[in-house]
């Protein structure tokens, strides 16, 4: 296949859009990471010639849909605006594929492309469709054929991996829609909570806050498919920095942004129970049990709000409820000590 011409043809779609929004430059690059992930995890697991041209190309054209979808509804929630993954298949591929009457639901004429100016790959049609169309699913349909299914997996497997790094980043305003104070003052919704101690990806539905789709992108882990792909994520290092740094400042972020502040001197309720998450997560990992990790989570908790409704955390030989804070501390090592066992 000629990845010259796929390369081509999307930087000329792409050019009708404005790269200085910092919406379409995240997805440019984003685009790019993952068509390089879909390529790893296909030779990974065996793929060669075209078949690994076509992984490549299933993640060079996943999220073309998401440039109109910007252009149009200034967002990338789906649910307050438009399947972007169904309408990347309309935008490759066309009206004549638009079961779910896409184009008819937007508000402004659709900017489309066609698909056989990306490639010069035959007989791949209906695999790219496929794997596009379903890549933001929350599961693939059970009547799926094998071969299509791998496809999907791979890309959606890559895709997971690139929004880690996105996270990291990009400036959570821009992923999200919403102010820094709006994340910060938002809390988990019990339904999304209970998914993510269940272990599952967050349907989009349940996404009600804006620490909602955050948490959402964290249960993204549990759906990982393929052994490498795990081990991409230790390669990659992303959520081992979100580990460390959650422990030492909180996530930065260009702009002088935090996502996480120092956790024993904020005292939005937020902020513990999205730490809850990581911590969960990483202790999952481990040999603790799951009932170990629930205590273990509960009590931290406790003791983050209990601490919250003081004054700040301040290193000071008056401090009289020493004891308590000295157990918070002990809590937090305890959770980068079972991180360490992971990630090192």
């Amino acid at each position: 296949m000629d990845r010259t011409k796929t390369l081509k043809a999307f930087a000329s779609y792409v050019g009708q859009y404005d790269s200085g929004d910092p919406k379409i430059s995240l997805k440019i690059k984003h685009t790019y990471k993952v068509a390089e992930l879909c390529e790893k995890i296909g030779a990974a697991i065996g793929l060669e010639g075209d078949d690994l041209d076509a992984a490549w190309l299933c993640g060079m054209l996943h999220d073309i849909g998401r440039f109109e979808q910007i252009r149009q509804y200034h967002t990338f929630i789906d649910w307050k605006s438009v399947d972007h993954a169904k309408l990347s298949t309309v935008v490759l591929f066309g009206p004549k594929r638009d079961a779910d009457k896409i184009l008819e639901a937007l508000p402004l004429p659709c900017q489309l492309a066609d698909f056989r100016e990306f490639t010069d790959l035959e007989g791949y049609d209906d695999i790219v469709y496929t794997a596009v169309y379903y890549h933001s699913a929350l599961q693939l349909p059970e009547e799926l054929e094998e071969r299509k299914k791998m496809y999907c997996n791979i890309l959606r497997d890559a895709d997971k991996l690139d929004i880690f790094r996105a996270n990291l980043e990009t400036s959570l305003e821009d992923i999200y829609n919403v102010t820094i104070e709006e994340i910060y003052n938002s809390e988990i919704t019990p339904e999304v909570f209970q998914v993510f101690g269940e272990h599952r990806a967050v349907p989009k539905l349940l996404k009600k806050t804006p620490v909602d789709h955050l948490v959402g992108h964290i249960c993204l882990t549990f759906e990982l498919v393929y052994p490498v792909s795990r081990q991409l994520v230790k390669e990659q290092g992303y959520l081992k920095r979100i580990c460390l740094i959650l422990f030492q400042h909180g996530i930065y972020f260009p702009g002088q942004r935090y996502f996480f502040p120092n956790l024993w001197c904020n005292t939005q309720r937020f902020q513990y129970r999205a730490a809850k998450c990581y911590f969960i997560f990483f202790l999952r990992q481990s040999s603790c049990s799951w009932q170990t990790i629930k205590t273990f989570c509960h009590i931290f908790i406790c003791i983050s709000d209990l601490y919250g409704k003081s004054k700040p955390f301040v290193h000071s030989s008056s401090q009289k409820n020493t004891g308590t804070i000295s157990f918070h501390i002990f809590i937090l090592f305890y959770c980068f000590l079972q991180s360490l066992r992971i990630f090192f």
